[in-house]
């Protein structure tokens, strides 16, 4: 059983209000079919962002559909776009993979 090993790009992104901004992620394992991505405000719980469960698969959840998108070319990785951002999405994201869905 190996580990897993997800890397998302960016560390740290400074954004003025009304811009478009990318997040990548990428993991290295073919059978870690689902991709997750978190939005964690401050003083705040985590938030399912998406739950991409493969390749191509795109539903964002409902609070995320208007503004948010993610382009998910193949099971390793994923990148994650808002579009006009302000200051209310100030927050700290995180992506993850798993071999389970979380709907399961």
């Amino acid at each position: 059983c190996s580990a897993i090993e997800v890397k998302q790009d960016e560390k740290f992104l400074i954004v003025k209000s009304g811009n478009t901004v990318k997040m990548r992620c990428n993991q290295d394992q073919s059978d870690y079919l689902n991709m997750i991505w978190y939005q964690q405000k401050a003083e705040q719980g985590l938030q399912l962002m998406v739950l991409s469960i493969s390749a191509n698969s795109t539903d964002m959840e409902g609070n995320y559909k208007t503004r948010w998108s993610i382009q998910r070319p193949t099971v390793h990785n994923s990148t994650l776009t808002l579009t006009a951002s302000s200051r209310n999405d100030s927050a700290v994201y995180f992506c993850a993979a798993s071999k389970h869905s979380l709907r399961e």
